[in-house]
C-alpha cells in the first residue's frame, strides 16, 4: 500500500496504459492515517480465481472467491460493532485452519481519537 494525506485523483484518459496506471494508484492508495495496518493488497484477474462466487447481501455484486496461501493471513481485525455470531464464525474458522492468525477488536479509545486494537481470546 501507498499512504498519503493527498486522495489520488482519476481522469478519464484516452490512453489505457495512463487510465490504467491511474486506477492502480486508486486500488493502492490509503489516507496516511491507516499506515499503522501495514496493509497488504492483491488484486486478482477473475480468469486466475475459481468458478466459485457468492452474491453479496443487499447488493447484486459478485465476489468471486479466490486460493490464497493460509500463512499469508498473520491477523485479523474486527470492528467493535461486529454481531457476536459473526466473530464466532470468523473464530471457528481461524482455530480449524489458520491456526497462526491472531484475532483482534478495534474500539475507539475512550481519551483520544485512536482506535485501541484488543487482542481477543475465545
Amino acid at each position: 500500500m501507498n499512504y498519503s494525506k493527498e486522495r489520488p485523483l482519476y481522469s478519464k484518459s484516452g490512453n489505457r496504459d495512463a487510465a490504467f496506471k491511474q486506477l492502480e494508484e486508486l486500488l493502492f492508495t490509503k489516507s496516511i492515517h491507516w499506515e499503522y495496518e501495514q496493509e497488504i493488497r492483491s488484486v486478482v484477474r477473475l480468469d486466475e480465481c475459481s468458478n466459485k462466487h457468492i452474491k453479496l447481501e443487499n447488493s447484486n455484486y459478485l465476489c468471486y472467491l479466490c486460493n490464497f496461501p493460509a500463512e499469508s493471513i498473520t491477523e485479523i481485525i474486527v470492528g467493535w460493532k461486529m454481531p457476536l455470531s459473526e466473530r464466532e464464525k470468523i473464530w471457528r474458522i481461524i482455530s480449524h485452519k489458520y491456526h497462526q492468525v491472531k484475532l483482534f477488536e478495534a474500539k475507539p479509545s475512550e481519551s483520544t481519537f485512536d482506535l485501541d486494537i484488543l487482542a481477543i481470546t475465545e
